[in-house]
Parts: C-alpha cells; structure tokens; sequence
C-alpha cells in the first residue's frame, strides 16, 4: 500500500462494506450456516452396531470415514474399546442395513445391530375368508424388511404388526397385504 494507511483505504471502498453479510440470499432474507431441523423438516434416528476387528484407533477412523461419507449419515462415533459404532442418520435417506453394509464393506463384521425401536400397528384386513387366507396375509407380512412378528386374526378381521421404524412403516406394510390381495384399512399406528 504505498503511501496509503489502512484507514484511508476503508474510507475509499466505503464503511457501508463492512456491514454486509458474506453469505447472502440471492431473495433478500438471511441464512445461516447451521441448518436446525425445523430448516430440513426430517427425522433423524440414532442406530448402534457392535463391530468386529477393530483393533486401534486408525481402525476407528476408517470405519467413520467410510460410514461419514454416506448420504443421509448425521454423525459416527466408533469405540474401538468397546467395539460399538453410533451411527445418527436420515432413515428418509439412508436405512441401517446399507449402513451395516458400508461397515462390512471396509473390512469389518458387524453382529446383528441391536433392535432399537419396536412399533406396533393395528390394521383391519378386507377380504379374508378362511385360515388359508389369513396364513397368506400373515406370510407377506413377515416379508416385509423390518416386521418382527405378525399376527392376523380371521374372525376379527385385523391384524397387529411389531416392526421396526427404522427400516419400514405402515404404507409398506399395508401394500404387503394389498399386493397379497386384500384390502387394507390402518387403525392405530
């Protein structure tokens, strides 16, 4: 700056600079670059997986990498003393088992992840008209990726489900039974 003091260059590009946000909406509002949750409107579930072979903190390291760079993954915190991965996700984005499979995919085993939520709906179910037909809705329940037992009652008519939110929800469930051939009518979720 030859000659010129810093003061005298505030002065000839304008105080009024120095007031304006670096990161601007292209409408007008402000931003902040810290989405809260109510910015993304989603649910994000914690799931944790006990891990095999990890012998260091380098071993740590490889498997948050691997998981941290999956769409939908929150946050990963891997404890190589007691072998567990805490995995917070987006299951909107992302479901556990590709989790588990990213995991499995840097070289380590996974155990079954512990269940961490069970959820029970209650259906009524069209259209069945013997046990056969209630063995049929039962058996494209247990179908289903995340239904942990099934239960279907032919002189009721319903059905009551215990399955895991994580991996599906009641619209999966009531199209099992409606691809099976019944109709399907949720009555408590």
């Amino acid at each position: 700056m030859e000659g010129r003091s810093v003061s005298s260059k505030m002065e000839a590009n304008g105080t009024d600079e120095l007031k304006v946000p670096l990161l601007q909406p292209s409408n007008g509002g402000t931003t902040s670059a810290f989405p809260t949750v109510l910015d993304r409107d989603v649910r994000v579930r914690a799931v944790t997986f006990r891990v095999g072979g990890i012998s260091c903190a380098s071993c740590a390291v490889s498997i948050e990498t691997a998981v941290g760079q999956l769409n939908g993954v929150e946050s990963v915190a891997v404890s190589p003393l007691q072998g567990h991965a805490a995995v917070r996700y987006i299951p909107e984005l992302i479901s556990p088992q590709k989790i588990k499979e990213a995991i499995e995919d840097a070289g380590f085993t996974v155990s079954e992840f512990p269940e961490q939520d069970i959820a029970v709906c209650r259906f009524r179910v069209k259209g069945m008209a013997c046990t056969s037909c209630s063995e049929s809705v039962e058996r494209a329940l247990s179908t289903v990726d995340g239904v942990k037992k099934a239960v279907v009652g032919l002189a009721l008519e319903e059905a009551k489900v215990h399955y895991d939110p994580n991996l599906t929800d009641t619209a999966h469930i009531l199209e099992a039974v409606e691809d099976a051939g019944f109709g399907a009518e949720l009555i408590t979720a």
